[in-house]
């Protein structure tokens, strides 16, 4: 018997979780995704009480190019087996009625109904009929065949490149690297309403501003924190913010970590963010606000150390805000005056730990909602990554502190989650620490 992975047998598990949730067992045949996208859907759908079929495109049965599955009968797997150019003889005609030529790695043509999908033969599987044990049948899995396909060694440098790109999106709720989900996001979060989770920070903050600090929700502290950051609160003060933080990763059995600086300055004028990615690959990006202007200029450059990084004079791209932001948005996925992509409000918040007091502040935790906590952050991570899709959130856990007067002293940001590429999952791991610091 053939042995089963650990994936299927997690799988199995979930499986099981669902059935007794829902009533009806899932499967993966059913939907057009792959296995690790299957086995994703299934933790979003449990943990979010969403049926399945809102994560994943059901199957509707019409042979696709990625899995089509073609059944030999007996005969001919026997001369599969045998002959060196595995040229079929016969065919099994409940799935297909004609294969021209089955090599490894040689476009094939193969016929199913009235259609014929040209591909590669990747490999064949022996699988025992379900219904009679000693009946043996060949299988035959057909992947679309690519016109350059790429050597191993440059499928790995190419490989190492988008795990690398993917540590540079990790800093300030950049996290979710460079890689994409190889068919489609699981997660639709342009469907959401950002309206629908945004708080009110003016009116939270002007009543509650007065009351003791453990009379006041986790979620409206952090808005209240945040609403100080904002020159359109009225009452933000001059500001720097100092980040450093740490990316692990582990894609395909490689380890790799990245280290992120971030720097914030906020002078009544001007709000400037700075973020630097150093490890295996090294890339910066700085956008200078100019709140008279209307504009946003944009910096990249590769030139970077822990000392900093060397900026070219003229800006990379300007955003002008005079007529709008939606420019900006559509890149950045967050507004130009935001200064943190994470979206918190008592709506959008899973769960929290009730305040303690510590030295010279108090401290508060909030873990978003893998879904509604991230619907600016993801297209944020996007530009910053260069990744096409989002990646699916397992964690998002805010630690922070603030003084007397609710301003953020201390932010802690605790990440998990899980990206793919080439259909292999990437499980990410990322701790940042920003400490605030005002002026006069």
């Amino acid at each position: 018997m053939a042995n089963i992975s650990q994936l299927d047998k997690e799988i199995k598990l979930y499986e099981r979780d669902y059935e007794k949730k829902y009533g009806v067992k899932p499967c993966f045949d059913n939907f057009l995704c792959t296995k690790e996208e299957y086995f994703a859907g299934l933790k979003q759908s449990l943990n979010n009480n969403v049926k399945l079929e809102s994560f994943l495109a059901s199957n509707d049965h019409n042979v696709k190019n990625s899995r089509l599955v073609a059944s030999l009968n007996k005969k001919a797997s026997t001369d599969i087996n045998k002959r060196t150019d595995r040229k079929a003889v016969r065919h099994d005609d409940r799935a297909v009625k004609n294969i021209n030529r089955i090599k490894n790695g040689v476009k094939t043509s193969v016929g199913v109904g009235d259609k014929n999908v040209v591909g590669e033969v990747s490999e064949l599987r022996t699988v025992q009929d379900s219904k009679r044990i000693s009946k043996t049948r060949h299988v035959v899995i057909v992947r679309e065949s690519k016109e350059n396909p790429k050597t191993p060694v440059a499928k790995f440098f190419n490989f190492m490149s988008f795990v690398a790109v993917a540590l540079v999106g990790i800093f300030l709720g950049i996290f979710a690297g460079n890689m994409y989900i190889a068919n489609k996001s699981v997660i639709d979060y342009s469907s959401i309403s950002e309206a629908a989770y945004l708080p009110n920070y003016e009116q939270i903050y002007e009543q509650n501003k007065n009351k003791d600090k453990n009379k006041v929700s986790a979620a409206n502290v952090y808005s209240m924190a945040e609403w100080q950051l904002l020159k359109q609160s009225g009452v933000a003060s001059n500001y720097t913010i100092s980040g450093v933080g740490t990316v692990n990763a582990k894609v395909g059995g490689i380890n790799q970590s990245q280290k992120v600086i971030k720097t914030v300055a906020y002078d009544g004028s001007t709000l400037m963010i700075d973020n630097i990615t150093l490890g295996l690959i090294t890339t910066a990006e700085k956008t200078i606000l100019n709140y008279a202007d209307k504009k946003v200029d944009s910096y990249k450059t590769t030139d970077a150390n822990e000392s900093g990084a060397n900026y070219k004079d003229k800006p990379t791209t300007t955003y002008n805000l005079s007529n709008g932001e939606e420019l900006f948005r559509k890149e950045y996925g967050i507004s130009a005056y935001s200064v943190l992509p994470y979206l918190v409000s008592e709506k959008s918040v899973d769960s929290s730990v009730p305040m303690k007091t510590v030295d010279g502040g108090y401290t508060y935790q909030v873990t978003l909602n893998n879904i509604y906590g991230v619907i600016n952050y993801v297209y944020y991570m996007m530009h910053m990554s260069g990744l096409n899709r989002p990646p699916v959130f397992y964690k998002l856990n805010l630690e922070f502190t603030v003084d007397d007067n609710f301003r953020f002293k201390e932010l802690i940001v605790s990440e998990e989650y899980q990206i793919y590429y080439m259909g292999l999952p990437a499980n990410c791991t990322a701790s940042t620490t920003y400490t605030f610091t005002y002026g006069g």
